[in-house]
């Protein structure tokens, strides 16, 4: 499908996918010069993330969340109806590559509005519009979908067929060792995986 959307060639796809790279980066620069990071840190840090590139034809994975923080970013600074436009379009296109890339998306979007410190009643009307926005935006795809009777499976495989086929990947969390003491490796390891919230208060800890 990818080679089909980049016209049919090798070569085309070889642009499509590089572009796509070309352009999350450059973003991932731009958005750490906004939070106060030095040009020098910020290109060291886009090199890293650059050696740590994930397979290639999933750019849609690293693009599409930087266009959203990217449009969040434009939105917090200035809310108005065309910035939470522009971030209701980027929630799209990131669920229409991946729902559940989606559902953080507008989640985060939702919190972005939340948090940009409106009164009350715009960031209620901002919070309806995005979601009003998300489904006029995704309604062409919806109805092409519609008209082909495909919608019915593209909502299941994009609810409960991928919650399903989450956790049939999930991995069971280590075992507690009720022979060894609490404060063992294997007991301390059994209990930050099943509480996870142990991770970020020992983490808090540390720094402090």
């Amino acid at each position: 499908k990818y080679i089909r959307l980049a016209g049919g060639r090798v070569g085309g796809e070889l642009v499509l996918v590089g572009l796509a790279y070309a352009i999350g980066y450059a973003l991932l620069f731009r958005l750490m010069l906004g939070l106060g990071v030095s040009r020098r840190l910020a290109f060291a840090m886009t090199a890293m993330a650059i050696l740590v590139l994930p397979a290639p034809f999933r750019y849609y994975l690293f693009l599409c969340p930087m266009l959203f923080f990217t449009a969040a970013w434009r939105y917090a600074e200035a809310p108005d109806w065309w910035r939470l436009a522009w971030m209701a379009l980027a929630v799209t296109s990131a669920g229409l590559f991946r729902s559940d890339h989606g559902v953080f998306c507008y989640v985060s979007g939702v919190a972005a509005i939340v948090s940009a410190g409106a009164k009350w009643r715009q960031t209620v009307r901002h919070v309806v519009g995005i979601t009003g926005l998300v489904v006029l935006c995704a309604m062409p795809w919806l109805s092409w979908l519609a008209a082909h009777g495909k919608l019915a499976s593209y909502l299941m495989l994009s609810s409960v067929e991928a919650v399903q086929d989450v956790v049939g990947r999930a991995k069971p969390p280590p075992p507690f060792d009720f022979t060894a003491a609490m404060l063992s490796a294997q007991n301390a390891k059994a209990w930050l995986f099943r509480m996870p919230l142990l991770i970020f208060l020992f983490v808090g800890v540390v720094v402090v």
